[in-house]
Formats: C-alpha cells, sequence, structure tokens
C-alpha cells in the first residue's frame, strides 16, 4: 500500500504489483515533486520510520513492509493539481490531427482533453489571429511582410490572415536562404503561397551577406559562421539573418511591419532565458527593433494545435531539421514544454505575466544599436563577443 499524506488528507495512490517502479519513478508518474517530500515505512502497525532511497524499487520496499508512506513537506493542496478530473472532447470517428489539455485553472476546474482536426487547427489558429488583429489594430489598407520558413508555424499565417479579411495584395511572403537545412524547406514555403496565390519573395545568401556587412559575398555565410563560432549554433545566425531580410524587404515595399510566426513555446522560452538572465522579456504581441515593428500573432498557440494545420507538410519539416546543440535553448524550450504537461493552463499565465512585465517596462526592453557590430541588441556584449563578430564579418 502507497500512501500520500498531506494536511489535506491521507490518500492511498493506485499501484499494480506488476509495476517495476522506483520511487522516483512512482512520485513523476503522480505527478508530485520527488524534491519535496519526505519517506516512510511502515513496518509494524502504526510504526513509520524514515527512508532515504529515491531510486529504490517500491517491489522491494513494499516485499518487507506494510505501507510506504509520502509525506508532502508544505502545507498546499496538492490533490487540486495532480488529480483534477478530466474532459474528454473527442467525437469518434473524426481524422484528428491535433490534441491539447487546456485548463483555466483553480480549485474548482475541470481539465480538457480536446481533439483537433485539421480543419479545427485551423479554426482555431484563425481565431487566436482575429484577437491579435484586433488587440494590436493593424492598419488593412498597408502592406505586412511574412516571414516563411517552410515549417509548421509559418506556413499557418498568411492564410489565417486571408481568412479573417486581411487583403491578399498587402501579404508579401518571404524567405530567407542561405542555411542548407532551412533552404530544404523552400518547396513546401512555395506551396502554401501558391495555395493562397500569392508569390514568395526570395532572400538570396548573396543578399544576406550585404546584409549582414561581410565583405566576402559568394553566399556561404552559414557555412563560415560555423567556422568562426565552432561552439555557436545556425539558430543564432539564422534568426539574425531573417530579422534583416524582413526589414530590407519592410522598407523597400514601404510596409507597416514584419509578421514573425513565433509560438507559444518559442515566446515562453525568450521569456524564460531573459529572466534566468536578469533581463526583462522582450515585448510582445509587437516588438520594435530600430525603425521596424515585429508583429507575432501566434504567441499564444501552441506547437501542436498549429502543426495538425499541416500535418505532412509540418512532419516533411521535422525530418529535415538539423540537431540544435545550444544547452540553455534547450533548457528553455525543455521548460516551457514541461510546464505545460505537468500543470496544463499554466503556460498560458506565464505567457500572460511575461507580456505584462514586458509592456510595462518597455525601456528595459528596447533593443538598442551597437555601432560596433552594426545592428540592434538587447542588453549588452563583451569585447570578446564583439571581436568574434568583426573577425566573421571580415573573414
Amino acid at each position: 500500500m502507497i500512501l500520500l499524506n498531506t494536511p489535506h488528507g491521507i490518500y492511498q495512490l493506485p499501484y499494480s504489483n506488476n509495476d517495476d517502479f522506483s520511487i522516483k519513478e512512482f512520485l513523476y508518474i503522480n505527478k508530485i515533486p520527488y524534491n519535496s517530500v519526505s519517506l516512510y515505512v511502515e513496518q509494524e502497525e502504526g510504526n513509520f520510520i524514515n527512508l532515504i532511497g529515491l531510486e529504490e524499487r517500491l517491489r522491494d520496499i513494499l516485499s518487507k513492509n506494510i505501507s510506504l508512506m509520502i509525506r508532502t513537506d508544505r502545507n498546499i493542496d496538492l490533490r487540486a493539481i495532480i488529480s483534477k478530473e478530466i474532459i474528454i472532447e473527442s467525437i469518434p470517428d473524426k481524422q484528428n490531427t491535433a490534441e491539447y489539455i487546456f485548463d483555466t485553472l483553480g480549485n474548482s476546474t475541470k481539465q480538457i482533453y480536446k481533439t483537433f482536426t485539421k480543419e479545427e487547427c485551423r479554426q482555431y489558429v484563425d481565431s487566436k489571429v482575429k484577437e491579435f488583429i484586433s488587440e494590436v489594430k493593424l492598419d488593412f489598407s498597408k502592406p505586412l511582410v511574412f516571414g516563411i520558413s517552410g515549417g509548421g508555424d509559418s506556413n499557418t499565417l498568411p492564410e489565417a490572415f486571408v481568412n479573417n479579411g486581411f487583403p491578399k495584395e498587402n501579404i508579401i511572403p518571404v524567405m530567407i536562404k542561405g542555411i542548407p537545412d532551412i533552404d530544404k524547406g523552400l518547396d513546401r514555403a512555395r506551396i502554401i503561397c501558391e495555395r493562397q496565390g500569392l508569390k514568395l519573395i526570395e532572400i538570396t545568401a548573396e543578399k544576406i551577406y550585404e546584409l549582414l556587412g561581410r565583405k566576402k559575398r559568394d553566399g556561404t555565410w552559414a557555412f563560415d559562421f560555423e567556422k568562426n563560432y565552432p561552439d555557436g549554433d545556425l539558430e543564432l545566425i539564422g534568426t539574425l539573418a531573417v530579422r534583416l531580410g524582413l526589414t530590407y524587404t519592410k522598407e523597400k515595399y514601404n510596409a507597416q511591419g514584419c509578421v514573425i510566426g513565433l509560438n507559444l513555446e518559442d515566446i515562453l522560452g525568450e521569456g524564460l532565458i531573459s529572466v534566468l538572465k536578469g533581463q526583462i522579456p522582450p515585448t510582445f504581441p509587437v516588438r520594435e527593433i530600430g525603425n521596424a515593428k515585429f508583429y507575432y500573432p501566434l504567441n499564444a498557440i501552441p506547437k501542436k494545435i498549429l502543426d495538425g494545420c499541416h500535418p505532412k507538410l509540418s512532419l516533411d519539416n521535422y525530418n529535415e531539421r538539423f540537431p540544435n546543440n545550444m544547452y540553455w535553448r534547450t533548457l528553455t524550450y525543455y521548460l516551457s514544454q514541461s510546464l505545460s504537461t505537468n500543470v496544463p493552463g499554466i503556460e498560458f499565465r506565464l505567457l500572460d505575466g511575461f507580456k505584462k512585465m514586458a509592456n510595462e517596462n518597455k525601456k528595459d526592453a528596447t533593443y538598442k544599436k551597437d555601432s560596433d557590430i552594426g545592428f540592434y541588441i538587447q542588453g549588452e556584449l563583451d569585447e570578446e563577443t564583439k571581436q568574434l563578430w568583426k573577425n566573421f564579418v571580415e573573414a
């Protein structure tokens, strides 16, 4: 018998003798924080002694003792978090492409497990984009530049704006070229644009060389970056290249701003890494970098639902992705994904918190132009970092 001892009562946790878990694994499965509990074994009726051994097997413990007691070290209502009733919203025989668990949070709330068809995913995205358009008061009479990559997120953007009445003639889809793995998504990006009757603008690798301020302009900027930054990652230079390419296009077409497909987990990752560095998170859903406005209409949409809009194209994209080796990028994504897994609904509350924090402290979240490297950054760069960049530019 396994007991959970809390100030709100003692509960018996389900366990089968056929299970072969360590205590740590069992706690994890039951969403009990194993760093915040004490363990006791009942050797004789009513006689409990302390147990140290998260890696001990439950079978071994229970074969020698009457029960195992797990005692929480806070007077919190743990059951309100770990054992909510789940309402399933799924219609049989539907061809579903995504699933997600929602919870508005609170003692009396229930978790909603919802499945989505491809069409329902698109309707969900359309509704969130509609809310975004209303919030930021976009001008439908002026062009917008859309960053397109062939991935699941940016693939949804043009159609969601069209479905919300934004004129096709004012949608300028742009794809940045130069990173081989990302270039593989070019055909997918073209397909998405063709379906909407849009002409994809392709910014060449040579043009990115010019925008980066490099002297050598043969188009191999991504390869040169890896040579100069052996411990870096193409995600870094790729993000900068996209920003510079979209800003260039925005100025060329006198557009009102640039639309980026960052999703819920992307924005949470940005916020978490900022807080870990002691900085204010970047503003969203609108961010000003220099003279350009960047819009993030997908900021409150989970990645799973975006992928469900175009499941085949999203699968192709994942199969072509290159491995990213940046530890802190991995950590912040893992944190955001783990939060929503362990406490569904908390991701949206955290998003709201980051949003309020950033927008109420805009002056501290502002991107400033660094004259030494020639583009806008958040925070400060040390001299070693600046010298590395100069070596890359002048290579």
